[in-house]
């Protein structure tokens, strides 16, 4: 039902007004990739939701086998492991089936394994199309969801350290860019939109406010 009221009506609605993503964005305070998504390519095709589901399912697989690759080929173990948690748990159904939220992590996760993977690749080539591709690719991950960030940059971070070479400085930058710019695009619209409390700032009492937040939830 909830992707029915979003695809259907809400988003829907919404489809080619590029207003939606100005600053200070009006609808999408937070996630401006997934906004995107959203408005341009899952609303219509409201009608065809199978070919969503068929594009979010490989997207999941496909940026899943790039992060595997990509780790493998800096001597990391376990990325079988990760490959279970990310397809299975919680049996995969919240990260495939339920469209508004698959779409913040099925291509976060496309994006984030393609970046790290150029990433990988322009440290071990000098190659300027990698960097081009990370820098550009890297920018978009960090659009789509909040834990999405942190898990680039941890493994960007991880990709780096492996492959200390004098290249090392660029993809820093290029990382550091990243986080300022979604961090500047989190801070113009703490106060706006519809969802901004997720991407506000806690000025109080940090125990105080997760008490509070736990109340409502419960």
């Amino acid at each position: 039902m909830d992707d029915w009221f979003l695809y259907g009506d809400l988003y829907g609605k919404l489809f080619g007004r590029l207003k939606y993503f100005a600053l200070p964005n009006e609808k999408f305070a937070i996630r401006p990739a997934a906004g995107f998504f959203d408005c341009f390519v899952t609303a219509p095709l409201f009608g065809h939701l199978w070919i969503i589901e068929a594009a979010l399912t490989l997207s999941l697989l496909i940026g899943a086998f790039f992060i595997i690759k990509t780790l493998r080929r800096n001597n990391a173990s376990g990325a079988g492991f990760f490959m279970c948690i990310v397809c299975l748990f919680p049996v995969g159904l919240e990260a495939t089936y339920w469209i508004a939220a698959a779409t913040r992590v099925c291509y976060a996760m496309l994006f984030i394994g393609a970046a790290i993977y150029a990433l990988d690749i322009y440290l071990e080539t000098y190659s300027l199309r990698a960097f081009s591709l990370y820098a550009a690719l890297g920018m978009i991950s960090v659009c789509f969801y909040e834990p999405a960030i942190v898990m680039y940059i941890l493994l960007a971070v991880f990709i780096m350290r492996s492959r200390r070479n004098r290249q090392i400085r660029a993809a820093l930058i290029a990382l550091a860019a990243h986080i300022a710019v979604i961090g500047l695009y989190y801070a113009l619209n703490a106060g706006s939109g519809e969802i901004e409390s997720r991407g506000g700032i806690v000025d109080g009492n940090i125990i105080e406010h997760t008490m509070l937040d736990t109340a409502f939830q419960s």
